[in-house]
């Protein structure tokens, strides 16, 4: 169905270079499909609803937001999410693959919306004064200021690169794929040199038994560094109180109209 839809534009693109193996973008996608169809519990990172009733900042009791104070034209607070967003690498792995096929691994993330639909980090700030304002978190500024109307309505983060919460969930998909290189790809090419001897020893059964005995320990080896790299992984994974800024900045003024002769 993507290939359809973008060979409307592109009659060349394609998500599978030999018509068989998809790339880095088409294994997104296979990701994203997956767990949709799992139907899984949260499909949201996060939904920062604060609004201004009168003098007052007010947040839905249910949201982890703590030290919330303001006025008409500043907001601040601290947040904890109940999750990182979905953050993809740009290259599928660290070192070159057999097959060759270079692909942005996003493209796929981009194709299914899978940020959107799967790891949606949503902020909704309504009762701000007219005007545009800066977004800080923990202190760094996340892109150019957005209009209260923007605000006031929702705004989504979760594709935001300046955000410090993205760049902690890039961490985190950089050391999945640090598992996949140095592990998971590793043990997958063992197995499939087993699958091979045991065919070519199927009449010589002690033979694949010596086999298995001088492999064993390599795929031990490699088993107990994944269980590691996934130890590390949950711990990287957990969310951290977030300090946010929203105030308004200053408006150029334009400069004088030229009077004309």
């Amino acid at each position: 169905d993507f290939t359809a839809q973008e060979r409307a534009a592109n009659p060349r693109f394609t998500l599978l270079p030999d018509a068989i193996h998809p790339g880095p973008g088409g294994h997104v996608i296979m990701a994203s499909v997956l767990l949709e169809t799992l139907r899984p519990d949260r499909r949201a990172v996060s939904a920062i609803n604060l609004t201004r009733i009168g003098e007052q900042w007010r947040a839905a009791p249910t949201l982890k937001i703590a030290h919330l104070a303001g006025d008409a034209t500043h907001v601040s607070f601290a947040f904890t999410a109940s999750a990182l967003p979905w953050v993809v690498p740009p290259e599928g792995s660290s070192t070159p693959q057999k097959w060759g096929w270079q692909e942005d691994a996003r493209l796929g993330f981009e194709l299914t919306k899978a940020g959107h639909k799967l790891g949606n980090e949503m902020g909704r700030i309504a009762g701000l004064a007219p005007g545009s304002y800066e977004i800080k978190i923990d202190g760094q500024s996340i892109g150019k200021p957005i209009s209260h109307v923007t605000l006031g309505a929702k705004i989504e983060l979760q594709a935001n690169e300046a955000t410090p919460q993205y760049r902690q969930a890039l961490q985190v998909a950089l050391l999945n794929r640090e598992r996949n290189d140095r592990a998971v790809r590793p043990l997958r090419e063992i197995w499939s040199k087993v699958k091979g001897v045991r065919k070519k020893s199927a009449k010589d059964p002690a033979a694949f038994a010596e086999f298995m005995r001088a492999t064993r320990p390599e795929i031990d080896r490699l088993e107990q560094l994944a269980r590691e790299f996934e130890d590390r992984i949950y711990v990287a994974a957990q969310p951290v109180p977030r300090r946010y800024e929203i105030t308004r900045v200053a408006t150029p003024t334009p400069p004088p109209a030229k009077k004309q002769r």
